[in-house]
């Protein structure tokens, strides 16, 4: 079973987790992450929760994973930016299309 789908399994291994994350760009870790930015801001979610408490867990050796813990916030906050720039977008496409139907139903 993956670990993420049902939290931390117990051998889940944080360190190398964290080693592995560090070495790769973080555009090439994201790839693998859904393309919605809504399905992703809950991943990232999941995420700062799951590392806060690891971190807490682990006392004065978790502070070796903050870098970690913002890098996964600073995600989430251009996601969430993303994902209101889109709903915004939507909102707009709403009302020009309500408004090119008015135009169609008058011209009728």
């Amino acid at each position: 079973m993956i670990a993420c789908e049902v939290g931390l399994a117990d051998n889940f291994d944080v360190k190398k987790y964290c080693s592995a994350v560090r070495k790769l760009p973080f555009r090439t870790a994201s790839t693998h992450m859904p393309q919605d930015p809504f399905e992703r801001i809950k991943i990232w979610k999941w995420a700062l929760d799951t590392l806060a408490a690891r971190i807490d867990e682990m006392g004065d050796a978790g502070m070796v994973y903050l870098p970690l813990y913002e890098r996964t916030e600073q995600e989430l906050a251009a996601d969430q930016a993303k994902a209101k720039t889109l709903s915004t977008m939507r909102h707009r496409l709403h009302r020009v299309r309500a408004t090119q139907r008015n135009a169609a139903q008058q011209q009728s």
